[in-house]
């Protein structure tokens, strides 16, 4: 949380009940303020986009671990991507759980959480904008990283390729991928530009997409 917003505990300033104590720096401060131990003072009744009370940002982290650790067994059940059905099993046959998460820096993350419950994470703001053949495409790369290993630390080299092929494959044999879907899918990424993390340039990714429907 250091460097997001002040935090704003209950407790007052030098017995003052008008004024709270400020705790550590923001966004807006100077660098040296970003510290835990760092202590200001302002009015209740003060209001910035640069303060938070302690309560919210404790709230956040709740619903956080409750989502996380707490409901493993929502992994058992189906997950609804552009109206379809579908789960997820990682290389073990554990059950790979689903969680919104709004404010991931792209649409989807495959992990192991550190009490063991294999996550993957959606943005429904991009997600709910993509094609339907895309967001099913997404969710199951996604699902392949935890399907053929890759959670583990398995072919970390290929693993943006076989997420790939593992994906076009599944949605082939489960109908989500039709021809027409495929073509949709290859208008789509062929303009990307690959990623460090192993993504194919587009024109070879899509090239790999046909490659993997038909074998």
């Amino acid at each position: 949380m250091k460097g997001n917003v002040i935090k704003w505990p209950e407790s007052c300033w030098k017995e003052n009940f008008r004024r709270r104590v400020l705790r550590g720096g923001s966004w807006y401060d100077n660098p040296r303020l970003l510290r835990s131990a760092d202590r200001d003072r302002n009015d209740t009744g003060s209001r910035n986009n640069n303060l938070a009370r302690m309560l919210e940002a404790i709230m956040l982290q709740v619903l956080f671990i409750f989502m996380v650790l707490l409901i493993p067994s929502i992994g058992k059940s189906q997950t609804i991507i552009a109206g379809v059905p579908v789960n997820c099993v990682d290389a073990y046959g554990v059950p790979v759980v689903t969680i919104s998460a709004p404010y991931l820096g792209d649409v989807g993350m495959a992990r192991i959480e550190s009490n063991g419950v294999r996550v993957i994470y959606l943005n429904p703001f991009i997600l709910n904008n993509l094609p339907p053949s895309v967001q099913l495409f997404t969710y199951a790369h996604e699902c392949a990283h935890h399907a053929l290993g890759h959670t583990y630390g398995f072919n970390q080299f290929s693993r943006e390729i076989e997420a790939d092929c593992w994906a076009i494959r599944t949605g082939r044999d489960h109908d989500w991928i039709t021809p027409n879907a495929l073509t949709m899918l290859s208008y789509y990424y062929r303009g990307n530009p690959g990623s460090p993390w192993g993504h194919l340039p587009g024109p070879q990714r899509v090239q790999n997409f046909f490659n993997c429907y038909n074998s």
